[in-house]
């Protein structure tokens, strides 16, 4: 998201993932649910994108 992710999560409260966390993800049963926010997305370096892009497919693979 392009805002900073502290300010979504503490300002804002996330609303929009509470929503589709209620909303959709939990009304057809997929559980546990978790969440990785990373703000300012539009102004990371090429290098730093290639190190969250690793981040979330690890994530990813063990289910986290």
């Amino acid at each position: 998201m392009g805002m900073p992710s502290l300010i979504y999560k503490w300002f804002f409260r996330a609303h929009s993932l509470k929503a589709s966390k209620r909303n959709i993800l939990g009304f057809v049963g997929i559980a546990p649910i978790r969440q990785t926010i990373i703000g300012m997305s539009t102004n990371l370096k090429p290098e730093e994108f290639k190190k969250l892009l690793g981040l979330m497919q690890k994530l990813g693979r063990a289910g986290l």
